[in-house]
């Protein structure tokens, strides 16, 4: 009967072991969230590389890949810089509300005006989250 109780035990320790995963350290995480927001600097370059002769389908590929890097900050960002986070999604949203309703034909230069603070803001929320964490600039 106690080897069975024994053994019971043992196995719900393992499962809830098995369940919570191993745990990640505070640097780990940091680390983390310094390399996607290195990916998420060089998409924003990405995006402030297209010029007056592209076109907004282009533009639209690369704001893809930024989402695609924003995900991955998200992701990893939970409880750490939180309010610069915040910055950062509100920076993207406006974005976001920017580039929707120009056609993919249309030039950069034809929605320049529109696009062009977006994504300086962007780029500054970035920057602002990655000073805060105290990340390798790069």
């Amino acid at each position: 009967m106690k080897e069975m109780i024994g053994l019971t035990i043992a196995l719900l320790v393992a499962l809830v072991a098995g369940c919570l995963g191993p745990q990640t350290s505070v640097e780990d995480a940091e680390a983390k969230l310094c390399a996607d927001l290195a990916r998420l600097d060089q998409a924003v370059v990405n995006l402030q590389s297209i010029n007056t002769n592209s076109t907004v389908g282009e533009f639209r590929d690369a704001k893809e890949e930024y989402n695609d890097a924003l995900a991955a900050v998200r992701t990893d960002a939970p409880n750490v810089a939180e309010a610069r986070l915040d910055e950062l999604n509100q920076a993207n949203e406006d974005l976001e509300n920017s580039i929707e309703g120009v056609p993919d034909t249309s030039t950069i230069r034809e929605a320049a005006p529109t696009l062009i603070e977006e994504v300086r803001a962007v780029r500054t929320a970035e920057r602002n989250l990655r000073d805060d964490l105290n990340c390798p600039q790069g």
